[in-house]
């Protein structure tokens, strides 16, 4: 089943998105339609209520139009309020340009388990397409992040940004295949777990001395790394 959406869809209250999968295993799909003008929605969900808890499984995101178009910094989530609860769990995310999961709100609290996130490739920007990461200029702070279990294939760029301060950050058993970018961003973390991952050509891009630091990376005038810290 193909579920197409014409406007942003905003929770008033705690809520679960629970798809069906088929016979063949395959999740519901979620997919942008065109709107009059031509134009296709860029934004699927905002939570923008605080504490929400807010779930999505067995749920497929196509950010490929009903016309083969894509939004231009196009998002599935967006969380824009304070100490929210987001889990995502059997989640795929395709063909993104942007941010899947974006967020603004201070204190929020993201788990993602057993997810795919692919094909998401922007050639002329080759820092778009980030997987969780806060939307600029906003420089939230984090509670948790907990990444596992998650599959990253053809990702353009970053898997965590976390610029501001994050209290607890954990990525575990994660498959990161082909990233242009370094996975991790993040710019100060108070606690971090990263255990039993496989990163498969990941940071492809690398970078010229000339580019480091300040070139999206972190601050720290140090080498670069596949998992660097502030």
């Amino acid at each position: 089943t193909t579920y197409v959406y014409l406007a942003e869809i905003t929770p008033r209250s705690s809520v679960t998105i629970l798809g069906v999968p088929g016979s063949n295993g395959r999740p519901p799909c979620i997919q942008p339609g065109v709107l009059n003008d031509g134009s296709i929605p860029s934004t699927c969900f905002i939570i923008n209520r605080p504490g929400l808890t807010v779930r999505f499984q067995n749920v497929f995101f196509e950010d490929m139009s009903t016309n083969g178009s894509q939004a231009k910094d196009g998002r599935d989530i967006v969380v824009g309020a304070d100490s929210v609860n987001l889990y995502l769990n059997n989640v795929v995310e395709d063909d993104n340009t942007g941010v899947m999961v974006g967020y603004t709100g201070n204190w929020d609290n993201f788990c993602i388990t057993t997810c795919d996130f692919q094909n998401g490739v922007n050639p002329p920007t080759w820092t778009n397409s980030e997987i969780l990461a806060p939307l600029w200029p906003a420089v939230p702070a984090v509670d948790s992040i907990v990444m596992n279990d998650n599959t990253m294939f053809c990702v353009n760029a970053y898997n965590i940004v976390a610029k501001p301060p994050a209290k607890y950050v954990e990525f575990d058993h994660n498959s990161v295949v082909f990233s242009f970018m370094q996975p991790f961003f993040m710019m100060a973390v108070e606690n971090a777990k990263i255990d039993n991952n496989i990163f498969y050509d990941a940071f492809v891009g690398g970078e010229l001395k000339s580019q480091y630091p300040y070139w999206d990376e972190e601050f720290s005038p140090a080498t670069p790394a596949i998992i660097s810290f502030d």
